[in-house]
């Protein structure tokens, strides 16, 4: 399935757009995945967030780079989890599947997510 992947340059290299370097499980080291083109990218836990249409990807987060992508797996999602899961095994405990306390928020129009992905083209 092709998707759309927003994305932001740090040194020189493609990263999650949202992600940082902060100790963070939803937003640290973990969920910082770095995306070369033509090359499947997966993370270590959880899942690769992107976009179903080009429209939903630049209205996301003007000024950062949106690539057209492959993702045999991606699927719609309407909820998202806050920062709220406090440490890595409640992060792998909520990807699995087990019920885990933690807060939800509406995910971005048409957000999809998906086990890889693999950056095709940047969208000029």
């Amino acid at each position: 399935m092709i998707v759309y992947k927003v994305v932001r340059k740090e040194d020189g290299k493609l990263k999650s757009a949202v992600a940082r370097r902060e100790p963070s499980i939803t937003s640290g080291p973990i969920a910082n995945l770095t995306y070369s083109p033509n090359k499947t990218t997966k993370p270590r836990f959880g899942k690769i967030f992107a976009f179903d249409t080009l429209i939903t990807a630049q209205c996301f987060w003007g000024g950062r780079e949106v690539w057209e992508a492959e993702a045999p797996d991606a699927k719609p999602i309407t909820l998202v989890a806050a920062d709220g899961f406090g440490c890595l095994k409640r992060f792998k405990e909520f990807w699995s599947g087990k019920v885990v306390d933690v807060r939800l928020m509406k995910a971005p129009a048409g957000t999809v997510i998906c086990s890889e992905l693999m950056l095709i083209r940047k969208i000029e």
